[in-house]
């Protein structure tokens, strides 16, 4: 490699070394400004129902925050008055997520209409039901009549299941 070769070496090297102290340089500013913070509250408002509890979550909503103030928003005024029994225990949960003393309130508003960080139809879902078994390869609906205790409240349902399923099939 020749002496030019080598400058332009030089030179590409200096350059990936401002690009990299300056991009060091953005994170710090970010993070003293709080761009660190604002991560942590932005995986709050994703983690809600993790973090709070599911009693929690399904009374109320994260609104935001504004100078170190979390408001929840609840539907209705039982709700309300449940989260501000509790918001000892929320702030502490938050506080703990934001690893520091980060919010120092927490205010409960009623929603009003309004609808908070974390919908509800964003919540993760009720796992689906499980399919109902099959009847086709089994006993005919009916066969173990004659085989259950006559006293049993058991009996009692599967005898009405049995008429019922008749009744269907008659008609």
């Amino acid at each position: 490699m020749d002496e030019r070769g080598k400058s332009i070496h030089a030179r590409l090297a200096e350059r990936e070394k401002r690009l990299r102290s300056g991009a060091e340089g953005l994170r710090l500013l970010l993070y003293r400004l709080g761009g660190q913070e604002q991560g942590r509250i932005i995986a709050l408002w994703k983690n809600w129902e993790r973090i709070m509890g599911e009693e929690v979550a399904e009374l109320g909503r994260p609104l935001g925050s504004q100078e170190r103030i979390l408001s929840l928003g609840a539907d209705n005024s039982m709700a309300l008055q449940e989260l501000s029994l509790q918001a000892p225990e929320i702030l502490e949960r938050a506080n703990l997520h934001m690893q520091s003393e980060y919010f120092k309130e927490v205010k409960v508003l009623l929603l009003q209409g309004r609808t908070g960080l974390v919908r509800p139809e964003t919540q993760a879902a009720d796992p689906p039901a499980p399919a109902l078994p099959s009847f086709a390869d089994g006993p005919p609906i009916g066969a173990h009549l004659g085989r259950l205790s006559p006293d049993s409240p058991v009996t009692r349902c599967y005898e009405t299941i049995v008429a019922l399923s008749r009744k269907k099939d008659s008609a």
